[in-house]
């Protein structure tokens, strides 16, 4: 655990976005160089999701060796993969070490053996491989299949082939960077706090990664950022990467500004130009048709405010946003599998495992998305062929995904009852009307209440679906596109009927569930920006010149391609400058409303004030009872102060967290809030009375009651609470000093009246701490003990009720829903 004292570095924008860079996609590109992969669409599609697959490989180490997670161990980390993917990709290209044929000839019989007689064993004897019917382990990398279908692009010569080439890489790296930009002038700077409801976890899990080293699985999310313990399973890919990021400038916010622009702003650029490669070469397979590809459809994917700034925007679903812009990617790195390529399968199978790591709903968007795509390939001749030749690679792939990613899945399921259990987020929407807001490519969400369309990548759309049912080409997508737009519109129409099962993965939200309809989107458009260039080819095909050039006509196929290259590039410049440009303009302004000019505030100049105030009087081992809808979580992101609570309903399975922020100004007459914050040695309460409203269903327990709320019932009307001493007011803000002492004779005075045992926690209580402040380092969560002066408790805690002189419980006095919640405040 840190001091609390930040060592906050410079931070430059063009020094955050390299870190950041560095760390979304150094890792997996070292990792799948190793292991042997060289498809330029594998790399582009599959590397930021591996990068976090070797993350969590890192962190897993990390904790079984008692080492911290940091910049410097995933470093290391990827070395040590990297030099093991690098000996297995040497294996599986079937250069084998030959020791077991050495050993072999060894114990056959004695006999000088010269160095060149031992060279040749074992090269001839090594290279065996066991091979059942219908695998081949070992070699290079197979050649696909020669497709077919006639090619619908023309031949590109070479020096023309290659210009398409650095022209596609350009287009690409345009539509990172013009994300990039868009995304720092939302923020204002990399500095600045997200004001919205999800980034109040978001921002504490990277702050506690960044602070104690603990990553892996099993160790986020805590309920005591103090104690650490115990925890319940949270997805912690995306911070990670956060906190790497943080830890370089010494600030969790930054880290966590960092990572989300380059996740879910350029990662989605790069991660759809994968699948737009995919798409180009059902036209025809060429590396300059294939690259251009991936140049159009990453403008495209530039402009889109959907997936990733929408859901970035709305509510603060970061993680969620990180994982859906990564599946084009790995769906494209999958399709496009070489036979026999088993170090790239591996590879994959660890991008696999790095997604769902970032948000396990992932899985079923990349699962599903693949079955649609398998099944509409097994309806064509040269899509089962393909398949025929992949099917021994796809299975390694899976099985390494699944082995990477155990300890998450097991963290998942164990959670997975919480998740189905959130109420659906949409009525009964009929499907026509819904049809109005899933088809078209639109802003919508919290941000945009009049429904605008992006209208020129909505007409792309259009023509693309049209050009792949007219040459019945890149079928695959169309039909994985259809899936989840029929999905989300019955979603809409029935949250409980057919689609129930799959809105489960997604906390019963048909909104998360119709962002992927716009995953398929830009390569869709992409193949309607190669629709209306084979459509102007043709025409050009077919114009006669007249007198001496007369001979040549019909233009040769490689002048043709050549001009269709030029043609493609004016095309995209021009809505790199026009269309592009004023969408990014807009995804600035929308996400400038949770950053840079928030429409909600959390935390404000009072809020700053008060933590400068409180900071040096917090002495170690003391903690802060606040609520984290009200911004206090501020003082653990910044200042490294140990607030009680970090999850705006309290963190399930830990009933004192929610315990607390309903009963905590019953803490005079409840011997049980006594209790807990005697164990707790709270000595501080942080109120801010000016706190959002926030919908309450879901809660732990559903002590809320459901509804909305704002401030927590337990910490309204502190004034006059017997043991609370009014310390310090800035505007909204008011701290509050706990008289431990007079707490303590409070609770000995009333054992002395009423003789009995100590009111015993749950469980899953907080780890015991001392009245006395002690370090934190000595805080250890350990076997639950009762405070000073307390009896011991008995093994079945007694209800908590509250004497006859107490108010009535806290259970009975849930906070008051509003007649309709404002456009920002509904969160899951």
């Amino acid at each position: 655990m840190g001091t609390g004292e930040e060592e906050a570095r410079d931070v430059t924008g063009l020094g955050v976005v390299l870190v950041a860079a560095a760390t979304v996609y150094g890792p997996g590109l070292v990792l799948l160089l190793a292991l042997g992969v060289r498809q330029s669409v594998v790399l582009l599609g599959a590397t930021p999701a591996a990068s976090v697959g070797v993350a969590l490989l890192t962190a897993c180490g990390c904790a079984v060796l008692g080492v911290p997670f940091e910049p410097k161990t995933l470093l290391v980390g990827t070395v040590l993969l990297a030099v093991v993917g690098g000996l297995l990709g040497w294996l599986l290209l079937g250069r084998g070490l030959g020791l077991g044929a050495l050993a072999r000839r060894v114990a056959a019989g004695p006999g000088p053996i010269g160095p060149s007689r031992v060279g040749r064993n074992v090269r001839r004897l090594g290279s065996r491989r066991w091979a059942p019917a219908g695998w081949r382990f070992g070699g290079p990398p197979a050649a696909f299949p020669e497709p077919t279908a006639r090619p619908l692009l023309p031949p590109l010569g070479t020096l023309t082939g290659r210009f398409a080439q650095l022209a596609g890489a350009v287009l690409v790296l345009l539509g990172a960077g013009f994300v990039l930009r868009a995304w720092y002038q939302g923020f204002g700077t990399w500095s600045t706090y997200n004001q919205d409801h999800d980034p109040i976890l978001h921002s504490v899990l990277t702050a506690y990664i960044e602070r104690t080293g603990r990553g892996a699985p099993w160790q986020i999310m805590p309920a005591d950022v103090l104690a650490g313990g115990r925890t319940v399973y949270y997805p912690d890919g995306f911070h990670l990467l956060a906190a790497t990021i943080g830890s370089v400038f010494g600030d969790p916010v930054v880290g966590m500004n960092g990572a989300i622009a380059m996740v879910a702003g350029a990662a989605w650029t790069t991660s759809a130009a994968a699948l737009g490669a995919v798409a180009v070469r059902w036209l025809r397979a060429d590396a300059g048709w294939m690259a251009l590809g991936a140049g159009v459809t990453s403008v495209i994917a530039a402009g889109l405010f959907r997936p990733g700034a929408q859901l970035a925007r709305d509510n603060g679903l970061l993680p969620n946003a990180s994982a859906l812009v990564l599946v084009p990617g790995v769906l494209a790195a999958i399709l496009l599998v070489r036979p026999k390529a088993w170090g790239t399968a591996v590879g994959i199978g660890v991008a696999c495992a790095g997604i769902v790591t970032v948000h396990p709903s992932s899985g079923l968007s990349v699962g599903l998305s693949v079955l649609v795509c398998w099944l509409a390939l097994l309806c064509s001749r040269d899509g089962r062929a393909m398949l025929r030749a992949q099917w021994s690679v796809l299975v390694l792939l899976l099985a390494a995904g699944g082995l990477v990613a155990l300890p998450v899945l097991r963290g998942a399921l164990a959670v997975s009852g919480r998740i189905e259990a959130f109420p659906p987020d949409s009525p009964h929407v009929p499907i026509v009307r819904a049809l109005g807001s899933v088809l078209p490519l639109m802003y919508g969400g919290m941000f945009d209440l009049r429904s605008m369309v992006q209208v020129w990548p909505t007409l792309l759309l259009v023509v693309g679906v049209g050009t792949t049912l007219v040459f019945a080409r890149a079928l695959p997508l169309v039909a994985a596109w259809v899936t989840w737009v029929v999905i989300t519109l019955l979603a809409y129409r029935n949250p409980t009927g057919i689609t129930a099962p799959i809105l489960g993965f997604f906390y019963n939200s048909a909104g998360r569930v119709q962002t992927h309809v716009a995953l398929f989107a830009p390569a869709l458009a992409g193949l309607g920006v190669f629709g209306l260039l084979i459509a102007l080819m043709m025409a050009a095909r077919a114009v006669r010149l007249p007198g001496a050039l007369a001979r040549f006509s019909p233009p040769r196929p490689r002048l043709v391609g050549a001009f269709g290259v030029l043609a493609l590039l004016l095309m995209m410049f021009g809505y790199l400058a026009g269309p592009t440009g004023r969408y990014l303009q807009t995804t600035s302004e929308a996400l400038a409303q949770r950053w840079s000019q928030p429409q909600l505030i959390r935390v404000d100049a009072e809020d700053r004030a008060a933590a400068v105030w409180l900071k040096p009087r917090v002495e170690p081992g003391q903690r802060i009872m606040n609520s984290p809808n009200d911004g206090s979580t501020y003082l653990y992101v910044h200042d490294n102060l140990p607030v009680v609570n970090i999850s705006t309903l309290g963190v399930p399975d830990f009933p004192y967290t929610y315990d607390l922020m309903r009963g905590f100004r019953y803490l005079d007459v409840d011997p049980y809030i006594r209790h807990l914050v005697l164990q707790l040695n709270i000595a501080w309460v942080y109120v801010d009375s000016r706190a959002p409203i926030i919908g309450a269903s879901g809660a732990p327990g559903n002590w809320t009651g459901g509804g909305f709320m704002t401030t927590v019932p337990g910490l309204d009307r502190l004034d006059d609470t017997p043991g609370l001493i009014l310390a310090h007011v800035d505007g909204s803000v008011r701290i509050y000093k706990v008289d431990l002492d007079r707490i303590r004779m409070m609770d000995a005075a009333e054992r002395t009246a009423e003789p009995g045992p100590a009111p015993a926690r749950p469980a899953t209580g907080p780890a015991p701490v001392s009245a006395a402040p002690v370090q934190p380092a000595t805080v250890t969560p350990a076997t639950p003990a009762a405070p000073a002066k307390a009896a011991p408790a008995p093994a079945a805690p007694p209800p908590a009720a509250a004497p006859p002189q107490a108010s009535p419980p806290p259970a009975a006095q849930p906070p008051p829903a509003p007649a309709a919640p404002p456009p920002a405040g509904v969160v899951k």
